[in-house]
C-alpha cells in the first residue's frame, strides 16, 4: 500500500480551515469596558466581541417612514426649537 499516504503541509491545512480575519482597532477605555463586561459575564473579551458582532441587526426603516418622519421634523422644527 505504497503510495496511499499523501504529503500535506502546514500552509494546505491553513488554506482549509483558514476563515476571515477581523481585526478592531479599540481605545485603551473601549478595551477595558470590554474586559470588564466580559468578565461580568464569565466570558472572554473574544467570546463576547464575536457575540456582539453575531447578534443580528435590525432591519433598515422603510423609506417611506423616513420620508414621513423627515417630514415631521421640518414640519415642527420652530416648535421644537421653542420647547427646548
Amino acid at each position: 500500500m505504497q503510495g496511499a499516504w499523501e504529503t500535506v503541509t502546514l500552509a494546505d491545512v491553513l488554506e482549509l480551515s483558514a476563515m476571515p480575519i477581523l481585526t478592531l482597532e479599540l481605545t485603551d477605555e473601549q478595551a477595558q469596558m470590554l474586559a470588564k463586561e466580559a468578565e461580568r459575564l464569565h466570558l472572554t473579551p473574544h467570546e463576547l466581541a464575536l457575540r456582539r458582532l453575531l447578534t443580528p441587526l435590525p432591519p433598515p426603516a422603510a423609506p417611506d417612514f423616513e420620508d414621513a418622519l423627515q417630514y415631521v421634523f421640518s414640519k415642527n422644527a420652530e416648535l421644537y426649537r421653542r420647547l427646548a
